[in-house]
């Protein structure tokens, strides 16, 4: 029976003619202002994971932290050996590190939900949190991470099935997850 239910999961929310290819992923395009979207593509994609996380917050500079907002949010290619989706990932935790929540929502928001990888639907719930736009994360929670069953994800699930119609179904399991101890703060008003 789990397997017929599984089967009949929608593996995205958006048609297959309409899906958004994660070859060039970004908010601002070269003629608009953004970098030159090829010149990642060059770059062996383990060497930039260990350039970004290393940058652990905002910039001293003003104008190095403008700059880097600008290349991180920039319609570029995906380094080599890197999916489009993790490259997503990795520029919007960034952001939220720099404190640029806003830009990190745009740059989640730039992937179709049914091309979410792990890490992007890692970084998208924490963007989500930081937007206090919990329901932008409700696609994905049906899509691509419907397993996932870490505290804030079964927490954010409830909320976006009590917003579905399902407010009284959603609100008992929130209260088991509450006694439970895996409200992670949301439920019990923190």
């Amino acid at each position: 029976l789990e397997q017929l239910v599984e089967a009949q999961r929608p593996k995205a929310d958006i048609p297959p003619q309409q899906a958004r290819s994660t070859v060039h992923v970004g908010v601002i395009a070269e003629p608009e202002g953004g970098f030159p979207m090829g010149d990642t593509r060059v770059l062996k994609g383990s060497y930039v994971a260990k350039v970004i996380d290393g940058t652990k917050g905002p910039l001293v500079s003003r104008w190095g932290s403008i700059l880097l907002r600008r290349a991180v949010v920039s319609r570029l290619t995906p380094p080599a050996g890197m999916n489009g989706a993790d490259w997503v990932a990795l520029r919007a935790r960034l952001l939220l590190r720099m404190g640029e929540v806003d830009a990190a929502r745009a740059l989640v928001q730039e992937v179709d939900s049914g091309a979410f990888t792990r890490s992007l639907e890692d970084v998208a719930m924490d963007v989500y949190v930081a937007t206090s736009d919990i329901l932008g994360a409700c696609p994905i929670l049906r899509i691509t991470a419907a397993r996932r069953q870490e505290a804030a994800f079964q927490v954010v699930r409830q909320i976006c099935r009590s917003f579905s119609g399902e407010g009284s179904a959603a609100m008992s399991e929130l209260e088991r997850l509450r006694r439970r101890g895996r409200g992670g703060g949301v439920a019990d008003g923190d």
